[in-house]
C-alpha cells in the first residue's frame, strides 16, 4: 500500500509532470517507465526511514525533498549525477517560469502587489517558520516592502542527510523563477544557504501601480 501510495504521487501534475519528457526525450519512455517505478520505491524507503522528523517538517520533506532526492537517485541509475541534476534543475526552471507567469497575471490586477506581497510575508511566517523546520529574521514589513532572512533551512539540512547536496540549488532557484520576473513587484536575494551563503536573504518590493 505505500509503495503504491509513494507512485501515485509522481503521477500528480507537479514539477515531475515537467521532468516525464525530459526524461523521455533523452532516454526514451521504456527508461523513464523504469525510473518514475524505481523513484516510488525509493520514496517509500525514505519516508519510511524519516517518519520520525519533526512533525512540521513533513510538510517540506514529504511533498518536495523527499520527492526529488527519490527521483533523482532513480535517474542516476540511468544517467550520470551531473545529467540528472540538469535535467531536475531545467524541470524547474520551466515550472517555475510557468508559475511566475500566473503570479505577474495576479499582481498585476489593481491593488493585488501590495496584497501578495503582505500574503507572503504571512506565507513566510507559516510555512518556513520554527514549526516546520526552518530558523527566521523577520524585519518590519509593509504592503510595500518585505524583507526577512532564512538562517536555517529543512531543503539544505535533509538534502545533505539524504546525500545529495547538490539538489539544493534547484530548490532555490525555484523562488527566481517564481519571483524574479515580476512587473509590479522586485524579488531580490544575494545569497542562499543552499549555494553557500550565510543566509537566504529575501526582499520583495512594491512598485505603485
Amino acid at each position: 500500500m505505500k509503495d503504491r501510495k509513494a507512485k501515485v504521487f509522481y503521477k500528480k501534475g507537479n514539477v515531475f509532470g515537467v521532468l516525464r519528457p525530459l526524461v523521455e526525450g533523452r532516454l526514451g519512455n521504456e527508461a523513464a517507465d523504469y525510473i518514475w517505478e524505481r523513484a516510488g520505491e525509493n520514496l517509500s524507503v525514505l519516508m519510511d526511514e524519516y517518519k520520525g522528523a519533526p512533525k512540521g517538517e513533513h510538510v517540506h520533506l514529504d511533498n518536495i525533498i523527499l520527492p526529488r532526492v527519490a527521483m533523482y537517485r532513480a535517474m542516476t541509475e540511468k544517467l550520470s549525477g551531473n545529467e540528472s541534476v540538469a535535467l531536475i534543475e531545467e524541470a524547474v526552471r520551466i515550472g517555475g517560469t510557468e508559475i511566475g507567469k500566473k503570479i505577474d497575471r495576479f499582481t498585476s490586477l489593481p491593488f493585488m502587489s501590495g496584497f501578495f506581497v503582505k500574503m507572503f510575508g504571512i506565507m513566510g511566517k507559516k510555512m518556513f517558520g520554527e514549526n516546520n523546520g526552518f530558523k527566521n529574521v523577520f524585519y518590519s514589513s509593509t504592503r510595500k516592502l518585505l524583507r526577512f532572512d532564512i538562517v536555517e533551512c529543512p531543503y539544505c539540512k535533509y538534502s545533505r542527510l539524504c546525500g545529495a547536496p547538490e539538489l539544493t540549488k534547484a530548490f532555490c532557484d525555484s523562488d527566481v523563477y517564481c519571483y524574479g520576473n515580476l512587473s509590479h513587484i522586485t524579488f531580490e536575494r544575494t545569497q542562499t544557504l543552499g549555494t553557500g551563503g550565510d543566509c537566504c536573504d529575501f526582499k520583495l518590493s512594491r512598485e505603485a501601480q
